[in-house]
């Protein structure tokens, strides 16, 4: 059922900033990735404004980091690694790295100047996360995009709370936009 409403559909297992900043952690990920039956893997980076916050600063991996992932899955063809993001400031220095996707936080989803520069610098597939926006705001991106074959719409489940999730939207969403 869940293909005849949205046809090909991608799980994202999402590094959110559960890494804590650490390396280590980051690569066990990536190592529970290469090593299980998923296809994508992303990291959340968020804007710089956030990480400027003294209780956050440590939450940051730096751009070496991005780099050798980057590297790491280019010659992996059924694995995809993408970057999570919300602003352009937060992945302008990285933005030339050859990453499979990146991933638009709704709290970006807004963003034409950071979607537009995304589908102008890189090849990627770009997925706008619609979690958290009205129909309204949806309708208004889709608008935007509808002609564009690297954007993609995706819904991230944003509390483990069922009756928070208003699936009879996400199906109506399904329904009248393919």
């Amino acid at each position: 059922m869940v293909e005849e409403l949205f046809g090909r559909y991608m799980i994202i297992g999402e590094v959110g900033l559960n890494h804590l900043g650490k390396k280590d952690y980051a690569n066990e990920y990536i190592n529970f990735h290469l090593k299980n039956n998923f296809e994508s893997l992303s990291f959340q980076i968020r804007e710089n404004k956030f990480y400027e916050r003294k209780e956050k600063k440590h939450l940051r991996l730096n751009d070496t980091f991005y780099k050798r992932i980057a590297d790491k899955y280019r010659d992996i063809r059924d694995k995809k690694i993408g970057l999570s993001v919300s602003s352009l400031d937060s992945i302008e220095h990285i933005i030339y790295l050859k990453f499979d996707f990146y991933k638009i936080l709704s709290i970006g989803a807004k963003d034409s100047n950071l979607i537009n520069t995304l589908l102008k610098k890189t090849s990627a597939e770009i997925y706008i996360s619609i979690g958290s926006l009205s129909l309204i705001e949806i309708k208004k991106i889709i608008k935007m995009y509808i002609h564009n074959k690297r954007i993609k719409f995706n819904y991230t489940q944003l509390t483990y709370n069922n009756e928070n999730i208003n699936f009879l939207n996400l199906l109506n969403f399904a329904s009248k936009y393919k």
